[in-house]
């Protein structure tokens, strides 16, 4: 007859409690490094859409400089050159006749381009506020970046 060793098996129990531990722990590992690559894409895009943003306020003043019939000129893309207000504005182009019904984003890009002008008298100036957003969906959510500038009327 054969005795039986009150240790017997514990080997293998040992061995299987090991192994889930060092499972678990790949689990957690996996998990933190695609949450790492995940935030670094959301970073990297957030770079992308701000330096659109930035080209875009960029091409607005140069609108504002370089137009022939001056403040009045540029304030009536507002509507008039007093108190006014005009929202989405196209700029996936970076021009005022941009169309974006057939293409809303910027070509070659995921990204969506928008200009908003704000006139408002302060005392006796009058300003422009010009507010460029670009957008893009990331996990089915809508991201965006923003960049304005005030342009016054000495």
């Amino acid at each position: 007859m054969k005795i039986r060793s009150l240790y017997a098996g514990q080997l293998l129990i040992e061995a299987v409690i090991a192994f889930g531990i060092v499972a678990l722990v790949l689990v957690a590992l996996l998990q933190l490094s695609n949450a790492s690559v995940s935030n670094s894409g959301e970073a990297n895009r957030q770079a992308v859409a701000t330096n659109f943003a930035t080209e875009g306020v960029q091409w607005i003043k140069g609108q504002r400089i370089t137009g022939s019939g001056g403040w009045s000129e540029f304030a009536l893309h507002c509507g008039s050159t007093d108190n006014c207000s005009k929202t989405n504005i196209c700029l996936n182009q970076l021009s005022w006749s941009a169309n974006c019904t057939t293409n809303p984003t910027i070509p070659g890009t995921e990204f969506n381009r928008r200009l908003s002008l704000l006139g408002e008298t302060v005392g006796t100036k009058h300003q422009i506020t010009a507010t460029v957003t670009v957008s893009w969906w990331e996990n089915g959510r809508q991201s965006s970046a923003k960049q304005w500038f005030v342009f016054v009327n000495r």
